[in-house]
C-alpha cells in the first residue's frame, strides 16, 4: 500500500498511525483518530481507514459502508486534517 502511494504521487511517504487530531469548528472542539495518514512531501496526505468485513462482495461492502456511515467518518477526518494544513489528496478504505 505505502509503496503504491509513493509511486502514484512520486513522493516519499511518512506513516502516521492512530494519532489524535483536534480542530475547532464553529467554536466547538472536534477530534478524531484516523487509522493511518500517509504524509506526502508537498503538505498533502492520503487518509487510510481499516475496516473489517465478513464478505468482500461489492454489494456487501457498499451496504456496510452506508450502514455504518464510513464515508461520513472519512469526511470528518479529512476536514480535521485540512484544518491542520494538509491537503487530503485521497481517501482509502482497506477492507480486512
Amino acid at each position: 500500500l505505502i509503496d503504491g502511494v509513493a509511486a502514484r504521487y512520486g513522493s516519499k511517504v511518512e506513516r502516521v498511525v492512530e494519532t489524535d487530531i483536534t480542530w475547532t469548528r464553529a467554536g466547538v472542539e472536534c477530534g478524531g483518530r484516523p487509522d493511518l495518514v500517509l504524509l506526502l512531501e508537498n503538505d498533502s496526505c492520503v487518509l487510510v481507514d481499516l475496516k473489517t468485513t465478513q464478505s468482500i462482495g461489492q454489494r456487501a461492502l457498499e451496504s456496510t459502508l452506508v450502514k455504518h456511515n464510513y464515508h461520513a467518518q472519512l469526511s470528518w477526518y479529512a476536514q480535521g486534517l485540512s484544518e491542520q494544513g494538509l491537503d487530503v489528496a485521497e481517501t482509502l478504505i482497506v477492507w480486512v
